[in-house]
């Protein structure tokens, strides 16, 4: 609130569940506001009801940035919530077949026996457990990292590729609002014997890990926040600075420094590196 004035529009973390949750409450309330207008008719849509326009923010963490990422970026996600939005009691299917089903398509290419598993612990009930099954097998013939993970994740349910950057076009709801993606920077010491993993590579066969010749006082995890106004950039312009600084000046001993140091060891079975 220092440094953007307004209200700001929270969104929880919490994977697949905060971003099917906030997919759903949107549409809910799309739907509520689309039906509150004069002669209400056609379709609702977020930039019709105006339902976000009030927040001058959108502040977001983990599965929430995965909801956020989508809703700014993916004209195909903003239509799914505005199908949703229009049948509410189809919404459950619209969300699994435009949403769940494109992220369990990785699935196909996992081996007859991980296929198996799978199939054997949806039977026992445990739905959840075997659709867990079906995308670490397929992070673990791809390296194995959750950078992976989640650029699958937002190309197979928004359409969101490489190509996309911050300064790509956005959804008219959400121009000029500052958006705060919310994460923690590691800040693991060398000298207390704590890494963090960064990569599995297969050739050659390694684990990257990563530490910081890190000043006294300085914590494993350093609270930070990426922040950026949303539509602000235009082309051959140097950019708008963030809105929001990166690290709180309270979060980090003021003579800080941060010196990353990277490590390569041998490739563990499971994930691991030394």
């Amino acid at each position: 609130a220092d440094f953007v004035p307004g209200r700001a529009l929270a969104l929880a973390g919490g994977g697949f569940r905060a971003s099917s949750v906030e997919t759903g409450l949107t549409s809910g309330v799309l739907a509520v506001a689309h039906a509150m207008l004069p002669g209400a008719g056609a379709s609702p849509t977020l930039q019709g009801t105006g339902v976000y326009g009030q927040f001058a923010s959108v502040a977001s963490v983990s599965g929430g940035s995965w909801f956020a990422a989508e809703l700014i970026y993916s004209e195909r996600f903003v239509r799914l919530v505005e199908q949703m939005a229009a049948s509410p009691g189809e919404a459950a299917a619209l969300h699994r077949e435009g949403w769940t089903k494109p992220l369990l398509s990785v699935g196909r290419q996992d081996s007859v026996q991980v296929r198996a598993i799978s199939r054997m612990m949806k039977r026992l009930g445990h739905t959840g457990l075997s659709q867990d099954v079906l995308m670490l097998a397929y992070l673990w013939q791809t390296r194995f990292t959750w950078t992976n993970f989640c650029e699958m994740l937002l190309e197979l349910t928004g359409g969101i590729d490489a190509s996309v950057t911050l300064g790509s076009p956005v959804s008219p709801w959400a121009k000029g609002k500052a958006w705060l993606v919310a994460h923690t920077l590691t800040t693991p010491r060398a000298k207390a014997g704590e890494a963090v993993h960064i990569e599995e590579a297969r050739r050659p066969a390694r684990a990257i890990t990563q530490t910081t010749a890190g000043s006294p006082g300085l914590s494993v995890y350093t609270p930070a926040v990426y922040s950026y106004t949303l539509g602000s950039y235009t082309l051959g312009s140097a950019g708008a600075p963030a809105p929001v600084p990166y690290v709180a000046a309270s979060a980090v001993p003021r003579d800080a420094v941060l010196d990353y140091r990277g490590r390569a060891g041998p490739r563990w079975p499971c994930g691991g590196g030394a």
